[in-house]
């Protein structure tokens, strides 16, 4: 799962504006500064990456692990359950809306919260 505040962490440590991290990735600043407030919650898998990337966090290939056909797209630093549930939640903020996802994101969250508790 997406870690913001890992990424706040490192992003400060070396001292690397949200402006900074956009123009490293190509990401655009409204979208880089939605990501880091929490605004957009499921964002695609190369954004993940080229953010990971970016600050440090996810590992570069040798050409030689090129070869054998790992890249720096490659979805490393996450789980398949990882990027099945942010691939997910992109295509219910896409066709449900972002407000949708805020919910069932609540929702979760108060499972978790209360389970085991009557």
């Amino acid at each position: 799962m997406l870690n913001i505040d890992l990424w706040n962490k490192v992003r400060k440590e070396r001292r690397i504006t949200l402006e900074e991290l956009a123009q490293k990735t190509g990401i655009s600043i409204s979208t880089m500064k939605d990501i880091f407030r929490g605004k957009t919650i499921a964002p695609r898998i190369d954004t993940v990456q080229a953010i990971e990337r970016a600050l440090g966090l996810a590992p570069t290939f040798t050409e030689e692990e090129r070869a054998l056909g790992l890249s720096d797209n490659h979805p490393i630093a996450l789980s398949d359950d990882d990027r099945e549930l942010i691939n997910l939640f992109a295509e219910a903020e896409e066709k449900l809306g972002k407000a949708y996802v805020r919910g069932v994101k609540q929702m979760v969250r108060l499972a978790i919260d209360t389970k085991g508790q009557p």
